[in-house]
């Protein structure tokens, strides 16, 4: 069985044994007992390693076999199989995060030993990595866990997916798309274009020319896209890029001038006939999907600039079915 778990001052869950009368059996980094390895950040094309070590703390041996990693991970010296730990004795796991690729990576770490009188019993660890962008144009793709991705200095394409991540563009003309969470997505120097997806995300262009994409390839639906923070919107250089197919209360044939409008309260907003209504005093960002009837209908609130610019219709852009 496995018992035993906290958090330390940097919130790693460490604390981890499994148990077997007569034998016991602890994973160390170090000298501290855990239950989840992370990994430091890397790029690609440069391994990191951590070396972990099995201790055998009961009184009796214990033989080691069946030892899986997920992909990504790989053992520097293989561990032999059918390994006999004897009692007090440890020995030393060096596991790689191989960076062939970019990316978010976890996985179970699986062990299973058994006794000198044949009671068997297992373990898991989860272990988790990030690999970065090198210089070169890269695609870095998340996993359901939180990720921090950074691109470096290519024209990246970056996917957080899962979890609250935080995804950097760096130098370069990046696409970074956060996925469902709460993301933090900046997209650094060049002409980046970001699409927080679902879930509350702070979205940062950085220096250039940015765009900020709100589309989901359906009708417009609140879970679908959230509430995101727009941190840093110049009015000169970026944009806000809607699509038809989300925002269908866009007709066809209307240009934003037609459909857009600058309130100074919410309540205003709420009665206004534009789809698209932004509240001056506020920043925030409005879809009004049933035009002067009370409320937004299929609609709300989808954006607050936090630096409150004047907005204009020349500050979107609608793109056109496919």
């Amino acid at each position: 069985m496995i018992i035993g778990s906290y958090s330390d001052q940097e919130g790693n869950i460490i604390g981890f044994r499994a148990v077997e009368t007569g034998a016991e059996i602890e994973i160390l980094d170090g000298d501290t007992k855990i239950i989840d390895v992370t990994f430091d950040s890397t790029r690609v094309g440069t391994p990191t390693s951590k070396t972990l070590t099995i201790a055998n703390t009961g009184d009796r041996p214990l033989i080691l076999t069946d030892l899986n990693l997920p992909d990504g991970f790989s053992l520097i010296e293989p561990l032999p199989n059918n390994f006999n730990l004897a009692p007090e004795n440890t020995v030393e796991l060096a596991v790689q995060l191989d960076a062939e690729t970019g990316g978010g990576f976890n996985g179970t770490l699986e062990l299973i030993a058994c006794d000198s009188e044949e009671n068997l019993f297992g373990f898991t660890s989860t272990i988790y990595g990030a690999v970065n962008g090198s210089g070169e144009d890269d695609t870095l793709v998340g996993s359901a866990v939180v990720d921090t991705l950074v691109g470096g200095g290519g024209n990246d394409r970056i996917f957080g997916k899962g979890g609250d991540d935080n995804l950097q563009g760096h130098p370069g003309n990046d696409h970074l798309f956060g996925g469902s969470g709460d993301d933090i997505l900046i997209g650094g120097i060049g002409r980046d274009r970001l699409n927080g997806g679902e879930g509350n995300d702070t979205l940062t262009g950085g220096a250039s020319i940015d765009r900020f994409i709100f589309a989901t390839n359906q009708e417009f639906a609140l879970e679908d896209i959230g509430v995101d923070t727009i941190t840093d919107f110049d009015l000169v250089r970026d944009l806000i890029l809607f699509d038809r197919e989300t925002f269908t209360a866009i007709e066809s044939e209307a240009s934003i001038d037609e459909v857009f409008a600058t309130v100074t309260t919410n309540a205003v907003a709420i009665i206004s006939e534009a789809a698209i209504v932004y509240n001056s005093n506020n920043g925030n960002l409005f879809y009004n999907a049933n035009g002067s009837d009370s409320g937004f209908g299929r609609g709300g609130q989808f954006a607050i600039l936090s630096n409150q610019p004047e907005l204009s219709g020349e500050n979107f852009f609608i793109r056109a079915l496919t």
